[in-house]
């Protein structure tokens, strides 16, 4: 097993497996903040116009029907419905993602296809610069959990899921206030909810939280404070209540350094998590981000105390424009400083945008688990399409 790390690991590097990408990695493409092109000041959630156009004019190939089309009239075609304009106080979104995985290729592979999400975004705001904002995202999750909390599976209905809404003014470009139900503000936002840093801190894409968010920012950093409350369609007794803390500071030309801090309890549980992350831009339209956290986890009925660790890095290298190589890295052990299970997961994904609003995404990852009892490794494959309006 060892030696089949060995062999793995090293043919990882040589493919220049130096660390993460997610829509986080876009720093390649000289944006740092996610209120750039979202929103909601934490990303996810509907693109503002200007995010429309850099996913047209920046990230995604150009459309075949339209080799001879210019970036200018590509971005002009972004909207909800192409070039068809909306009055400046209304805007709509739509989103679809969905699955086609094979896991346990190593033994008795098993097969699955599934809608991820199929969401509905609407933004209202009566002002035309925008400074006030209203917005509600409902979706379609096929699947019969939607978010646990870290607490308890919630039952969601399979024709519905609220994903967020939120009320938010911002007095300047600088200083904004938000309140509602939006994502908690803690670590990279990246789109992949089965990596470590996601899943085992539940940051994941249905587990939002009512709650009330500050968010500052200048030319050299932002930072969001939060006070939350847990989902208050749940049980009052598992809902987590608490606060989180959020910034990153501009190190360099197209370099940041940021840290997390969330502490969040229930009637059951207490849990306190801390992170620093990295991101830089290491050639044209080429970047590396990485994060390293740990995760205090108390179970009060149980009596009991883990200190978890995690790790995750991704690399974001272009073959061409709309084509990307994306070779990650991640590690997990629930009890860092106790003997307990240490997991290591290496996993190449192709990333391809076609044209603007469509995505196209392969992962292979091979995850190799360290035990007291035995050692493991488990092979999975995923494809994913994503369709946005």
């Amino acid at each position: 097993m060892k030696a089949q790390l060995l062999v793995i690991s090293t043919l990882f590097l040589l493919l220049d497996c130096r660390a993460v990408f997610g829509y986080a990695n876009f720093i390649a493409y000289g944006y740092r903040s996610c209120n750039t092109c979202h929103y909601n000041p934490q990303g996810g959630g509907p693109n503002t116009d200007y995010g429309r156009g850099v996913w047209a004019t920046h990230i995604a190939a150009k459309p075949f029907y339209a080799k001879d089309a210019t970036d200018e009239q590509l971005g002009q075609s972004s909207g909800f419905l192409g070039t068809v304009p909306f009055p400046h106080w209304f805007r709509l979104s739509a989103d679809y993602r969905g699955l086609a995985m094979a896991t346990n290729l190593e033994s008795k592979a098993r097969f699955r296809a599934f809608t991820m999400k199929a969401d509905f975004s609407a933004v209202v705001s009566p002002f035309e610069d925008q400074r006030l904002i209203a917005t509600a995202t409902v979706g379609y999750i096929d699947d019969d959990r939607g978010s646990t909390n870290g607490y308890t599976p919630t039952v969601v209905s399979r024709s519905g899921i609220a994903r967020e809404y939120y009320v938010g003014y911002r007095p300047s470009d600088s200083l904004g206030f938000y309140a509602g139900f939006m994502n908690l503000a803690y670590g990279l936002r990246i789109p992949d909810h089965i990596a470590y840093s996601r899943s085992r801190t539940f940051i994941g894409p249905n587990d939002q939280t009512h709650g009330i968010t500050v968010h500052h920012s200048t030319k050299d950093y932002e930072v969001s404070l939060q006070a939350f409350v847990g989902n208050l369609l749940n049980d009052p007794s598992v809902r987590p209540k608490g606060a989180a803390l959020m910034g990153e500071f501009e190190v360099g030309e197209n370099k940041a350094l940021g840290g997390s801090l969330l502490y969040s309890e229930s009637t059951y549980r207490k849990r306190a998590m801390a992170a620093v992350h990295y991101r830089t831009r290491t050639a044209e339209s080429n970047s590396l981000i990485s994060e390293l956290g740990v995760i205090m986890d108390n179970r009060k009925l149980m009596g009991d105390t883990d200190y978890g660790t995690y790790f995750f890095a991704q690399y974001h290298h272009p073959l061409v424009r709309g084509l990307i190589f994306l070779p990650s890295v991640e590690f997990y052990t629930p009890r860092t400083f106790t003997s307990a299970a240490k997991q290591i997961r290496l996993g190449p994904s192709i990333q391809w945008f076609p044209m603007q609003r469509v995505e196209m995404r392969l992962d292979v990852s091979a995850t190799f688990q360290f035990a007291p009892q035995a050692d493991s490794t488990r092979l999975n494959a995923f494809g994913q399409v994503h369709l946005a309006l």
